[in-house]
């Protein structure tokens, strides 16, 4: 393995990470807060758009399927 910020405990399924470390994955609720979160109104959106509602101009929302990459523009 190569030396990094983490160390893995084995077989055991548990990450560690060094001390001293300066870089890191954020972890669920980080990256959670990242995602949907405003710092200018001090809440949480329902999607990570910033808003609380979504339609068919993001992605492939509410298609009912899955679609090939590239068939939206």
């Amino acid at each position: 393995m190569e030396t990094g910020a983490y160390t893995l405990t084995g077989n055991t399924g548990f990450i560690v990470m060094k001390p001293g470390a300066q870089i890191r994955l954020l972890t669920e609720d980080e990256w959670y807060k990242a995602a949907y979160y405003n710092g200018n109104s001090a809440s949480y959106s329902e999607y990570p758009n910033g808003k609380n509602t979504i339609d068919t101009v993001w992605a492939n929302y509410g298609v009912g399927a899955s679609t090939d990459v590239g068939s939206y523009s």
